[in-house]
C-alpha cells in the first residue's frame, strides 16, 4: 500500500505505537474518498444493539440487514465503519478488504474505549486500540 506524505507525517506522531496499530491507522487513512488527505470519516453504528433493533431500525427497515451499514459506508466513500463485534462479524466475509472496520464495546463513546479489530478487513486485523 502506498502512503501519502500527509499520512506518513501523521504516522510519525505515533512513533511509540506498535507496527500493527500504525499499519491499521495507515490503512484507514488511505481508504475512501478522503484517502491520503490525512482526514477521515468513520460511520459509527451501535444504536440497534444497545437500545434494541425495533427502536432504531423500524423507521428504516433496510437497516435490519447486517450488510446495510457496510454498503452505506462503501457507497459514501467513508474511511471506516465502527460497530459492535457481532454486527461486524455478520458482514466480515462479504466485505473483507472493502472497508476498514473497528469493533466497539457497548457503552464506550470515545475512541480509546472500544475493543479491538480494526483494519482493512471486514472486522479482522490486529487491534488498533481505539
Amino acid at each position: 500500500m502506498r502512503v501519502s506524505q500527509k499520512v506518513r507525517k501523521i504516522l510519525s506522531w505515533y512513533e511509540s505505537d506498535n507496527p500493527g496499530s500504525k499499519t491499521n491507522l495507515a490503512r484507514i487513512l488511505m481508504t475512501g474518498k478522503l484517502a491520503g488527505t490525512g482526514k477521515m470519516v468513520i460511520l459509527p453504528v451501535d444504536q440497534g444493539w444497545e437500545h434494541g433493533p425495533a427502536r432504531s431500525f423500524a423507521p428504516n427497515p433496510p437497516a435490519y440487514d447486517p450488510h446495510y451499514f457496510f454498503k452505506l459506508a462503501l457507497d459514501a466513500g467513508l474511511n471506516a465503519y465502527a460497530a459492535p463485534l457481532g454486527q461486524l462479524e455478520a458482514g466480515a466475509d462479504s466485505f473483507a478488504g472493502a472497508v476498514a472496520s473497528s469493533s466497539r464495546s457497548p457503552g464506550s463513546s470515545s475512541g480509546s474505549g472500544g475493543g479491538g479489530s480494526s483494519g482493512g478487513g471486514g472486522g479482522g486485523g490486529g487491534g488498533s486500540g481505539w
